[in-house]
């Protein structure tokens, strides 16, 4: 997760008395360096399956508290706009278990620094690839994959130009050989780019994780475990 030296993120979660597999939940700002006061709002982008995902505060009187129900754990983008209009830019994980409320610290997720992976896949191997996007996004990496190139210009000169633009390459291999996959590969050698196969990082069924917003609840922490485990191995990488 992102979080910054100004503010501190708090945030609560209490189980929805009308039905248990929702969580009622709020987030907030708190005091860090700077005093609350120094902003003129707050924007927090929810997951992309909520109405409205942007959501404006503005009542410093809350420390711009947003309060919200769901089921589901997922990476709430936090916007912070000062008054001398500088923002400010922070990222945190909402944890969703009966009665809880803590600050930055208490969330466990480890903060990975912003990469552009490029995921190198066969077509047998797309679902795999779709989750492993959905865990990196959530860890704050930019993915991208042969299946979200623009259709201008030949498909290598796509590849190419992706993979150059690239951090590293994580390669998916479920044991099918695969012409493009193996062109990807040496394109990324000849890039001189960091070639990371995907069992190397994770070790779970990374097909279990559903989407990026965690359909596990509190009853299986499955999901936020693969998610922390994967940030930790990426942390050790160097590129």
């Amino acid at each position: 997760m992102i979080y910054a030296k100004e503010f501190t993120i708090g945030q609560s979660s209490q189980r929805d008395k009308k039905s248990k597999d929702y969580f009622e939940w709020s987030i907030w700002i708190e005091n860090g360096e700077l005093d609350v006061s120094e902003i003129d709002y707050v924007e927090y982008l929810l997951h992309r399956t909520f109405k409205n995902r942007l959501r404006k505060v503005t009542d410093v009187s809350t420390g711009f508290k947003l309060n919200s129900k769901g089921w589901g754990e997922f990476r709430i983008e936090i916007s912070i706009i000062k008054k001398n209009r500088e923002t400010i830019q922070m990222a945190h994980w909402l944890v969703l278990r009966d009665s809880y409320r803590s600050a930055e610290g208490e969330n466990d997720i480890p903060k990975v620094n912003p990469k552009k992976i490029y995921i190198s896949h066969a077509d047998v191997d797309t679902r795999t690839a779709q989750r492993l996007e959905f865990i990196l996004t959530d860890l704050g990496m930019e993915v991208i994959s042969a299946n979200d190139l623009e259709s201008e210009g030949s498909l290598q000169e796509n590849i190419v130009s992706s993979i150059n633009a690239s951090d590293a390459i994580i390669t998916i291999n479920s044991g099918t050989e695969n012409e493009w996959q193996n062109a990807e590969i040496n394109i990324a050698k000849e890039l001189s780019k960091t070639i990371i196969p995907m069992d190397s990082i994770i070790d779970s069924d990374i097909n279990k994780a559903d989407s990026n917003i965690s359909s596990r609840l509190n009853l299986d922490e499955s999901y936020g475990k693969t998610l922390k485990a994967l940030g930790n191995q990426i942390n050790k990488l160097k590129f």
